[in-house]
């Protein structure tokens, strides 16, 4: 058989569009891949940062008072630092203004709630929490940073799609460093 000279152009056109969201696709599913490691590992870079500095320090993390405002902006600028080359991540800009995002300290049903609540677009949550180091049975306390923010869709062309794309992450680290001083005979 033999074919016309226009059936093949119009299986072209008719091809393109389903290649052209497959690619897209496979590009947003990569970016969205990137910006999850970079949230997690932001948070993680946090819940160090924050863990270094309440080293020794008893009870609860403070959530008001000169101390509090020092953890804070030491938090913020060090997910700042980790996020910064990543521009799909809106943690600390929207697409074209710079953001501060909702910081809560302390308050682990606030941060759950926060963080489940799709109108919130950018949150960082810290807090402690009691946890047993395997091995030796020692209540020890961690850190826990979340953080949420929204995910910069690249040719977005499906509706409600910008709305509801987030990037999360969590990161966890030892207040003290229990045992580390042990030695074996």
């Amino acid at each position: 058989m033999k074919k016309k000279k226009g059936s093949i152009i119009v299986e072209l056109l008719a091809a393109l569009p389903v290649l052209f969201l497959v690619a897209w696709s496979a590009m947003q599913i990569i970016f969205y891949s990137n910006a999850m490691s970079t949230m997690h590992g932001a948070t993680m870079e946090g819940a160090r940062t924050l863990s270094s500095e309440l080293r020794g320090y008893e009870g609860p993390m403070p959530t008001s008072g000169v101390q509090h405002d020092e953890l804070k902006t030491k938090l913020l600028n060090k997910m700042a630092n980790t996020t910064q080359f990543s521009n799909l991540i809106l943690l600390f800009h929207d697409e074209e203004k710079p953001l501060s995002p909702e910081v809560i300290f302390e308050d682990q049903g606030k941060c759950d709630t926060a963080m489940n609540n799709n109108n919130n677009h950018r949150v960082i949550c810290a807090y402690t929490v009691m946890s047993t180091v395997p091995g030796t049975g020692v209540d020890q306390e961690q850190i826990v940073v979340k953080a949420k923010a929204r995910f910069w869709v690249i040719g977005n062309f499906i509706p409600g799609l910008k709305e509801t794309m987030f990037a999360d992450g969590m990161g966890v680290s030892q207040k003290e460093l229990s045992g580390r001083y042990q030695y074996y005979k």
